[in-house]
């Protein structure tokens, strides 16, 4: 991580993540959409030992904080990627985790990450489902409202 060149305007409050002393802002919903789909496809970690774990969510940790980091002081030094590769992503994730890691964050502070992150991202995205809903609702035919 590297000082800003100039501080970040404030994130509007609705799209506002704060986690801890970390301020994340919520993604665009296609980013939202990409990232959820990636890890829909990756293979779920069928025991729970630490190790196969931290390898599971640390990425997932590290991608979901930097496409969503907005620190007003601090700015990732770790590139981001082009969203359409997910290899590259992954890549990322675990680039974001060193930097977070190197700043003093520990283990279970990127677990915390990893759940609050996912958490506000699924709920995020929920806003697609419901329009999803709206936009594919058919108004009954004009025959069943009378019969």
């Amino acid at each position: 991580m590297k000082a800003r060149a100039a501080e970040l305007a404030p994130c509007p409050e609705s799209r506002r993540w704060v986690v801890g002393e970390l301020v994340f802002r919520s993604p665009t919903f296609a980013t939202g959409a990409r990232v959820l789909n990636l890890i829909a496809r990756r293979k779920p970690v069928e025991d729970q030992r630490l190790q196969d774990l931290v390898l599971e969510v640390l990425p997932i940790a590290g991608l979901i904080a930097g496409l969503c980091w907005w620190h007003p002081t601090l700015e990732l030094e770790t590139p981001t990627p082009a969203i359409a590769d997910e290899a590259a992503l992954l890549a990322y994730g675990h680039a974001v985790v060193v930097e977070l890691q190197d700043a003093g964050h520990d283990l279970p502070v990127l677990f915390t990450l990893h759940n609050e992150l996912l958490s506000r991202l699924g709920r995020h995205q929920n806003i697609v489902a419901r329009a999803d809903e709206v936009a594919t609702f058919i108004e009954p035919p004009k025959d069943a409202l009378t019969a």
